[in-house]
């Protein structure tokens, strides 16, 4: 039984997905469809819940911000991205092929010292406040 509870709890502190967002560590986990309250007709879209609750969908997709001094054709290049749309200056959508993962992906742009931010594409609802 104690095996079981230390497995258990070092799963939980060494596992799950997560995203850095406004340089804070943003952990998740997937909501099962019954427990969903956002609701949206566009597919593709997978759903997950922060620690705090929170729900909210992800699209396949990277929202990159990279620093005025990079080169952003060699920096696409060395990460082997063909698919980023440029929606602001020095900001990219990067769709994501199906077999990459979102997370892991996102960390590793995260962490490269040309970028400003790199964060999933989030889907949520809008409360007032």
């Amino acid at each position: 039984m104690n095996k079981l509870l230390i497995l258990l709890l070092g799963l939980n502190l060494f596992g799950g997905d997560f995203f850095y967002e406004y340089g804070k560590k943003v952990e998740v986990t997937p909501t099962p469809n019954h427990l969903r309250s956002i609701d949206f007709n566009e597919g593709g879209i997978r759903y997950y819940t922060t620690k705090n609750g929170k729900q909210f969908g992800l699209k396949h997709e990277i929202i990159l911000k990279l620093k005025n001094k990079t080169n952003d054709a060699h920096f696409f290049a060395s990460y082997s991205i063909t698919n980023a749309k440029k929606i602001a200056t020095k900001t990219y959508l990067i769709k994501l092929d199906e077999k990459q993962d979102i997370f892991e992906f996102s960390q590793t742009l995260h962490n490269n010292p040309n970028t400003v931010y790199a964060v999933p594409n989030k889907i949520q609802k809008v409360e007032k406040r």
